[in-house]
């Protein structure tokens, strides 16, 4: 897919900026900030696929919480729910092994495998907390994952799967 790159507007920048710094504590002043853009619109920091919009909300990329060192509540799964998770699908409770998170519902989490090694970035339908109560049901909606057109801007830029 075809994507324009551009450096924003002032305006548009110091907003991402700000964004940032209020969600997840980043200060991005300084920083080499891009812009790529087709029917996604992701934010390269420093030459990194960093941040993504999707439904007007700002989104870690899985490479940006791993390079930025972002922290994220984690959901280790097991192999089943690995490959459905890589292609996308949403996560149900019998494929979690373990809760590493706090979050509330519509938080984001990082679902794991038993490897250590990031596959998707979730966001919660039920708190993390009731989530643990749960045998069957979706817990949390695939918003980013391994499989999909984000992670492979990541890769494009070099960067490769690596364990948290």
């Amino acid at each position: 897919m075809e994507y324009r790159r551009f450096h924003p507007p002032k305006n548009r920048k110091n907003e991402l900026i700000r964004k940032v710094k209020e969600t997840f504590n980043i200060d991005l002043e300084g920083k080499d900030i891009e812009v790529m853009e087709n029917e996604r619109i992701v934010y390269l920091v420093d030459k990194l696929p960093a941040f993504f919009e999707e439904q007007n909300s700002l989104y870690p990329t899985i490479c940006g919480i791993i390079r930025l060192e972002l922290k994220k509540g984690l959901i280790v799964i097991d192999e089943g729910a690995v490959k459905a998770l890589s292609k996308g699908a949403d996560l149900f409770a019998p494929g979690v092994i373990e809760y590493k998170c706090s979050e509330s519902v519509g938080g984001t989490v990082l679902a794991v495998s038993l490897s250590n090694y990031p596959i998707a970035l979730l966001k919660m339908l039920v708190s993390c907390e009731e989530a643990k109560g749960m045998r069957k049901g979706k817990i949390a909606k695939n918003v980013h994952c391994i499989g999909d057109e984000i992670w492979a801007i990541c890769k494009q830029f070099g960067f490769r799967l690596e364990k948290i």
